[in-house]
């Protein structure tokens, strides 16, 4: 009998569940697993249906009328918050169960019900009764237990049970309303025998047989699915529909996926496995194991002869006791796994009985080139299996499973992608990388960008993160890919035009190329361009070739060359397309480099069949070798060059514009001779190149000049190189001929340049600077070391000036990556990535007014960190300007680097200053406290106007305090008997007296035998300490601040009221305030003496935290008391009393006037004596800061000038 039950289901914040039967709320469960908590409560039903009274069953039947409804309750709870008393709503779930007239609502958490009419407002109904009859008596607490979670709904549970019958109640249980359990158990034993028998049949029918072998040499894919190990295949239903459909044929199946690499066929086989474990599958399906074995495994350590047979037959065997579904990878590999030299015996040989006989179910994979060449080699083998095709899915199907492996990789790797990066991986995916799979191709490129995301820590993808990896696996110039930056057409001629001088036509034809290219207008299904040179050699056609590529590709390697010379005979063709034994030069290198440009020198001197194999690659961009294996020509540019013409073209032509004319159709007219039609006709453009004319030639040579005065020997090594005026024709003269154009000029530069400047300078000291001069004679170069002047001198000494330059570059880059590493900066990221994690959840942003004060903070944060990777950044591009300076001893801009060298000083400072500011409570106010010798006053007045100047050089106020001392008759005025409190004293010493004297007494009385310990002395305290403290006040002085008129008669006039107010030898403080003064203050600590007839001493104090608040009066003052004792400054201020023990004197710096120097012994660190004192002791200051973060290493850092 199946009873249907009624479930009320509460998901709670930590993901947990309650479980409650509707109609018996004693019946209550939580449940860690919402599916194991439904199997623990059916058991639980199960158990009480079967014993319970026939008359009470009908309290677990489910109303056919009852829905479930949930309802927002608005002023649930009350809050006290930062802005007063804030209410929050809640949501309030009600089982509705449907009468004639009226409506009856139960509210499971409260369980509760109420009775309205069916007319009636569910809403207002359900709010007025929440209101008025359950929190209006709740406690806030009451409200918090029952408030709404994530989620609560009602579902329905059936239960098979068979309930006792009425006659089991005649013996004395009527009125009971559950049978006891010992009744149920004879009820049991009555049936246990027949049980037992279904019970055992059962488990022989679920038990299989032991896979020994399968479990030492295959993959258990049911195990890896259990646990969630295999990717996911979406969008695949219709696939996946089939497969199981003939899976569950009876007898054994024999399958093949046929597909595109990277179509998903694995993949669909990985979510088989999942759909065959699924509930919604017959148990005989459900309990079907799944392995992994392919050839290499069949037939792997078994060395011996008939090893790997016995081993495979055993492998079979297996697979059809335990019903196995065996997945055997790729079938290619099994038509050779097992051969050897003296036998052709191989895997297919032995399922090919078993296949026959349909008594093995076996899964394998190929890809259309494969599957062919499988039916050509054993197409017996090939009929057992039926063939599925696996397609590509439309593009509108990929973007969908691309969104949803995106969210994958979100919970998997923390990396996420817009809607924009999605579109651009399959747009990319599609327009440049068209082999095998769309599906796969986009996938992988997915994969791979959330892989380097997850290796840099960023968290955020977007479009031009795509773009930027696309561009570093392809080489493209994000220019050319990034719709967002347009293309210059003029920088393109520029760059072109640099390289190849005196080719206009060329240079034009490849701005066209790249302009379209950048516009994607070329045909998708051509390579990107097709072009033949056709002109004399020597005049630029393969450096068009390099130049390109550099452009196209960032680098000259992704030029792909082919003498065509070296393919001139017949058999010539297997060395671009292999011989089944070996791939072929041409596939091979373009399925490795698809992105490339692909040179063919000399291509009328191939042989006619190399022609045949071209014309699918400049037709159709494809090209397959001997093997079957393709390339892909759609992203290669084909470039061909050609002498044809050379020989007939006629001397009358001349350069003018009309002869160019007649020149260009006199090498098109040659091409179009020479080759056939159709090879001529899939030619984009045929380009001449024109012979060099003298202007031309003399930019080559010079060009080539300057490429040989930047080699390394010349830069680096201390010499100057002046060239004399008739060099570059001395040179073009016997480098440039009309029959090989400009190519023997880097072998005359060699030979008249390079070889004897090398012989020259061998004989010269290298400690010394050089100038020598090259000069022309009619048969070599002669060289000549020429006498420094001035202006030599200078340039000579460029490198020791950018070198000075360089090391305090170098120095400042040090320190920046430092200051990287302290633990201040380490901490600012981690908050601004943890920030960056928590703001990606919906909750975080509930609480608006903290999530917005939260932002502001990081936003300062990650204000301060760009600034500073800015700075590093722009440290980094200085040095290599200066490097390139270096070597080219070139001064002229050095002004301009000085000034930004300073610059990014002064950044480096604030920057430090900030970072290091992090560990004050308030970095912009400080206080120091001094006292002096009684013959210091000269010297104390100079170092307290020291301050007074660094407080004026860095925009700071400062207020000054000296002590005042209090007599009796000022403090009887303000309420103060001077008289008891010095008799409290006494009494208090008199007593201290008596202690000690009895302490020593008992001492004394001791056993004799025993040494007496030594009776500590107790320091004897001031009798006068209370008064004393009274009697020591603060008094203000006076305040300075940098923006007044005249600060130099300010400070004289400050110092002035300092000693006129103050007493001699008396503690006095500074009050500093502005922008990071405890960052430079916090160091001044110790003794500060300075020497020159005598030595005088001054102890300070520095204090970043302001004392507990003192008062020395106990009522408040009147007013012309608070005139006479102003108690603003006792607020902030230790007390004169308590600096007597607390100015501290192991510390110390020195000014010797004598040797000129200020030292500070605790830094080790010395710096001259400058005319301004404050200067060095800005430098001290500084360099404590270091020392605070880095240790002693930090000084050897920070000064340079050591």
């Amino acid at each position: 009998m199946e009873v249907q039950i009624q479930l009320y289901i509460r998901e709670h914040h930590n993901r947990h569940y309650t479980i409650e039967v509707i109609g018996d709320s004693s019946i209550q469960l939580y449940a860690t697993d919402l599916e194991q908590g439904r199997e623990d409560l059916y058991l639980v039903l199960n158990d009480k249906l079967e014993r319970l009274h026939p008359g009470h069953q009908g309290r677990y039947a489910a109303s056919k009328n009852q829905t479930h409804e949930v309802i927002d309750i608005k002023d649930f709870l009350k809050v006290e918050g930062r802005l007063g008393l804030e209410t929050f709503p809640t949501k309030v779930s009600v089982v509705i169960t449907q009468d004639r007239k009226w409506q009856r609502l139960w509210f499971p958490r409260w369980n509760c019900h109420y009775w309205i009419p069916k007319d009636a407002n569910l809403e207002e109904s359900v709010g007025l009764f929440v209101h008025r009859h359950l929190l209006k008596k709740m406690s806030i607490h009451e409200k918090l237990q029952h408030r709404y979670e994530r989620k609560e709904w009602v579902e329905d549970l059936i239960v098979e049970a068979e309930p006792p019958a009425l006659e089991a109640f005649l013996d004395g249980y009527l009125e009971k309303e559950y049978l006891p359990y010992q009744l149920d158990e004879k009820k049991k034993k009555k049936d246990k025998k027949d049980k037992d028998d279904e019970e055992e049949e059962e488990k022989k029918k679920k038990k299989r047989p032991p896979t020994p072998t399968l479990k030492k040499i295959a993959s258990p894919i049911h195990e890896l699915a259990k646990e969630n190990e295999l990717e996911h295949a979406y969008g695949r239903d219709k696939e996946l529909t089939d497969l199981l459909q003939m899976l569950s044929a009876p007898g054994g199946n024999a399958l093949v996926l046929v597909g595109k690499s990277g179509v998903g066929k694995t993949t669909i086989l990985n979510e088989l496995a999942y759909k065959v474990r699924s509930k919604d599958q017959h148990e005989s399906m459900r309990t079907r194991p799944i392995w992994f074995v392919d050839a290499s495994r069949l037939v792997a350590g078994e060395g011996f002869f008939g090893d790997w047979q016995r081993q495979c037959l055993d492998v079979i065997q297996e697979c059809i006791n335990a019903e196995v579904i065996w997945y055997v990878g790729n079938l290619l590999p099994l038509l050779d796994a097992g051969k050897s030299i003296g036998s052709d015996q191989n895997v297919s040989f032995l399922l090919r009985p078993y296949l026959a006989g349909n008594r093995l179910t076996i899964i394998g994979e190929c890809t259309p080139q494969a599957w062919s060449q499988l039916e050509l080699k054993d197409i017996g083998f090939a009929r057992h299996f039926t063939p599925y095709h696996i397609e590509d899915p439309s593009e509108k199907e990929i973007g969908d499973i691309l969104r949803l492996v995106s969210k994958d990789l979100h919970e998997e790797k923390d990396v996420q992608f817009d809607k924009g990066a999605q579109l651009a991986v399959l747009e990319f995916s599609r327009r440049y990388n068209s082999e095998n799979s769309l599906l796969g191709n986009a996938l992988h490129f997915l994969r791979r960008i959330a892989d380097e995301a997850e290796i840099n820590e960023k968290t955020k993808i977007a479009r031009p993160d795509v773009v930027q990896q696309f561009c570093s696996e392809t080489g493209l110039p994000e220019f050319l890919v990034r719709d967002d930056l347009p293309l210059d057409p003029e920088s393109i001629w520029m760059t072109f035009q640099k390289r190849l001088i005196g080719q206009e036509e060329a240079v034009r034809r490849m701005t066209d190329l790249v302009a379209m290219i950048k516009s994607g207008l070329s045909d998708l299904n051509r390579p990107l361009g097709s072009f033949l040179f056709v002109g004399p050699t020597g005049v630029g056609k393969t450096e068009m070739a390099k130049t390109l590529t550099k452009y196209l590709f960032g680098r000259e390697d992704r030029l792909i060359r082919f003498d065509m010379s070296e393919f001139v005979s017949p058999d010539s063709i297997h060395r671009f397309l292999g011989d089944g034994q070996t791939e072929g030069k041409l596939v091979s290198q373009i399925r490795r480099t698809p992105f490339a440009v692909l040179l063919l020198d000399e291509i009328e001197k191939a042989h006619p069949a190399v022609f045949d194999v071209l014309l699918q690659v400049l037709g159709e961009a494809r090209l397959s070798d001997e093997s079957g294996r393709s390339a892909d020509f759609r992203n290669a540019v084909v470039l061909m060059t050609s002498n044809l013409g050379v020989s007939t073209m006629r001397r009358q032509l001349g350069f003018g514009d009309e002869q160019l004319g007649k020149f260009r159709e006199h090498f098109i007219a040659e091409a179009e001779q020479f080759f056939r039609p159709e090879f001529f006709n899939r030619i984009d453009y045929i380009i001449p190149f024109f012979p060099l004319e003298r202007e031309a030639i003399e930019r080559i040579t010079h060009r080539e000049i300057d490429k040989f005065l930047r080699r390394e020997g010349v830069r680096q090594r201390n010499i100057s190189l002046d060239l004399h005026e008739d060099l570059p024709d001395w040179l073009a003269e016997r480098g440039v001929d009309p029959r090989y154009g400009a190519r023997p000029l880097k072998r005359v530069i060699e030979s008249q340049l390079s070889a004897p400047l090398a012989r020259h300078l061998s004989g010269l000291a290298t400690e010394q600077h050089h100038t020598v001069q090259a000069q022309p004679t009619p048969s070599a170069l002669s060289f000549v070391n020429l006498a420094s002047s001035q202006r030599r001198k200078e340039k000579g000494q460029a490198r020791t000036v950018l070198q000075r330059t360089l090391y305090e570059i170098g120095i400042f880059r040090f320190q920046a990556k430092n200051w990287r590493q302290t633990s201040h900066y380490r901490e600012l990221v981690q908050e601004v990535k943890l920030f960056d994690r928590l703001s990606q959840d919906k909750n975080f942003w509930l609480d608006k007014r903290m999530a917005e004060d939260r932002m502001n903070d990081i936003k300062q944060a990650r204000t301060f960190l760009e600034e500073f990777e800015g700075l590093i950044e722009q440290i980094a591009s200085i040095e290599d300007l200066c490097y390139e300076l270096y070597y080219d001893r070139n001064l002229e801009p050095l002004e301009m680097i000085e000034h930004d060298i300073k610059q990014i000083e002064e950044s480096l400072i604030k920057l430090e200053m900030e970072l290091f500011a992090q560990r004050f409570k308030n970095p912009h106010r400080a206080t120091i406290y001094y006292a002096e010798d009684r013959n210091s006053t000269k010297i104390v007045r100079g170092w307290v106007k020291m301050y007074l100047d660094i407080a004026e050089k860095n925009g700071w106020k400062v207020r000054l305090y000296s002590t005042r001392r209090l007599e009796d008759a000022q403090l009887k005025d303000a309420g103060i008997d001077t008289k008891a409190l010095i008799t409290e004293q006494d009494l208090k010493k008199q007593k201290s007296k008596e202690r000690q004297l009895q302490k020593e007494a008992r001492q004394k009385d001791e056993s004799e035998e025993k040494p007496l310990k030594p009776v500590k002395q107790t320091k004897e305290k001031k009798f006068d300490t209370t008064l004393e403290r009274l009697r020591q006040v603060w008094r203000y002085v006076g305040s300075f601040h940098p923006e007044i008129e005249k600060p130099d008669k300010a400070k004289q006039d400050l110092l002035s009221e300092l000693y006129t107010l103050g007493e001699d030898a008396q503690p006095k403080a500074m009050v500093f305030e502005g922008p990071f003064v405890a960052c430079l203050l916090f160091g001044e600590t110790g003794a500060h003496q300075h020497i020159s007839d005598n030595a005088y001493q001054i102890r300070a104090l520095y204090k970043d935290q302001n004392p507990a608040p003192f008062d020395i009066f106990a009522h408040p003052l009147t007013e012309e008391q608070a005139k006479e004792f102003p108690t603003l400054q006792t607020t902030e201020l230790i007390h004169p009393f308590d600096l007597d023990d607390a100015l501290p004197s192991e510390r110390r710096r020195s000014i010797h006037e004598g040797k000129k120097l200020v030292k500070d012994f605790h830094l080790d660190l010395q710096h001259v004596l400058e005319p301004r004192v404050f200067q060095s002791y800005l430098k001290f200051m500084r360099a404590n800061i270091y020392y605070t973060v880095f240790g002693p290493d930090g000084i050897e850092w920070f000064n340079r000038e050591g």
